[in-house]
């Protein structure tokens, strides 16, 4: 009786594991999205200009 519920605990600790690994991958894939995205926010020459001139107009005043 003691295995059978020894065994039911541990099968329970696995499903949990299961799913907080993949919350995980879900979040590191959210991460990873985001990362692209600023990347590509300052790759993008027209909003890095614009920038660069709005700082510019920031540093003048």
């Amino acid at each position: 009786m003691r295995k059978k519920v020894i065994y039911k605990e541990d099968a329970a600790v696995e499903e949990l594991i299961e799913a907080l690994e993949s919350v995980q991958a879900v979040k590191n894939k959210l991460y990873e999205h985001e990362a692209q995205i600023k990347e590509s926010r300052f790759s993008d020459p027209v909003r890095k200009s614009a920038r660069i001139e709005l700082f510019m107009e920031e540093t003048a005043e």
